[in-house]
């Protein structure tokens, strides 16, 4: 298994240890190399795309498996675009150093019925399929 996904993983199937916490709780933080490999955690379908002077280059997926959407943003850039679909382990992106940051991050904006949300780990363990 490719490190990337590896960290993929690690981000939405582990506890949230990564996350920088004096930042806005909906939005989770992750300070990465410049150009590090993103990867779909599910299969979905691109809602939008596009720039934002805040959250830079950003890609946002819909997760129906999850019930949830996801916003990659700050991305250096995208490979996909409005209406495509993504299926798990496709390479979406690279992260990067735009919009409104000072160092290369990727921040994940996690949405669940029109609203965002806190932890995304407490969605992720309520749609297992053992509940």
């Amino acid at each position: 298994m490719k490190k990337s996904f590896l960290l993929v993983f690690i981000i939405f199937f582990l506890p949230n240890i990564f996350a920088n916490e004096t930042k806005n709780k909906n939005q989770y933080h992750y300070y990465l190399d410049e150009g590090t490999n993103i990867y779909a955690i599910k299969d979905g379908t691109i809602l939008s795309y596009g720039y934002d002077v805040e959250q830079g280059n950003f890609l946002e997926i819909q997760y129906p498996c999850l019930s949830m959407t996801v916003r990659y943003c700050h991305l250096k850039k995208f490979f996909y675009f409005k209406n495509n679909q993504v299926f798990e382990g496709n390479l979406i992106g690279k992260s990067g150093y735009t919009g409104a940051i000072n160092e290369p991050e990727l921040m994940l904006l996690v949405n669940i019925d029109e609203s965002f949300i806190s932890n995304p780990l407490e969605n992720l363990e309520n749609s297992s399929p053992d509940k």
